[in-house]
């Protein structure tokens, strides 16, 4: 990845572009993770402190424990908090996404 110029996907379940259950990404402009959770007409966000840096492998990952959420970035926590918005029950497909600049 080159750039933050647009959302980067990593993986989600929407419905309608609104998280239904969820939806983890990086931000546009700071490129820093963002977790929703929601049931497709609401939702709650936890964000991370850290935008990855540009052109080098990095590890994301989002834990959701109840109503906790922890925000990782290589192995360590960089972002927590609390969600509250109702969760759709998980169905059909989820999607995940890598840059498409991105080499193995």
């Amino acid at each position: 990845m080159s750039d933050f110029s647009s959302y980067r996907g990593i993986v989600g379940k929407t419905a309608s572009s609104i998280p239904g259950p969820f939806d983890f990404y990086l931000n546009q402009t700071t490129g820093v993770p963002t977790a929703l959770f929601g049931n497709g007409s609401s939702y709650s966000a936890i964000q991370g402190t850290t935008a990855p840096p540009l052109g080098v492998w990095q590890h994301l990952a989002v834990v959701k424990s109840g109503s906790s959420v922890t925000i990782y970035l290589n192995g360590q926590p960089d972002g927590t908090g609390s969600v509250s918005a109702p969760e759709a029950t998980p169905a059909g497909r989820c999607a995940s996404a890598r840059a498409p600049t991105a080499s193995p």
